[in-house]
């Protein structure tokens, strides 16, 4: 499988039931700047660097979890079975100088038991 996603140019995320990720492709560590370590078995906020995963309730259970694009497009997913492409998200995310809003364009499609997370865009959001 890790063959196969590394040879999509998008970062591209494979996650299960409960939002874990599973693996990422080359092109998605890169954009993350992580190693394999430090996404494999990692909630997809944590991964990503979501604001809001560092909380007590945990990543995909805090409040702002409810109205998270990203988490609602790949849950949605998994339980209907449906593919969204291109939609647009708006993320905060942390870095080294602090959260800020982040814009994403992503597509989500189930494969087999799993979904793949495909992040068309990143940008910082206006």
């Amino acid at each position: 499988m890790q063959t196969f996603l590394n040879t999509f140019e998008e970062p591209i995320l494979l996650v299960d039931e409960n939002g874990k990720v599973i693996t990422a492709n080359q092109s998605a560590r890169e954009s993350l700047n992580k190693p394999y370590s430090k996404i494999e078995g990692y909630m997809g906020g944590e991964v990503m660097e979501c604001a809001y995963s560092g909380l007590d309730e945990g990543c995909g259970s805090t409040v702002h979890c409810k109205a998270c694009t990203i988490r609602n497009l790949v849950m949605n997913t998994f339980e209907t079975g449906d593919a969204f492409l291109n939609h647009d998200a708006i993320q905060d995310i942390k870095d080294e100088t602090g959260p800020h809003k982040m814009h994403f364009l992503i597509s989500t499609q189930k494969v087999n038991e799993t979904v793949l997370l495909t992040i068309h865009e990143s940008r910082q959001a206006d």
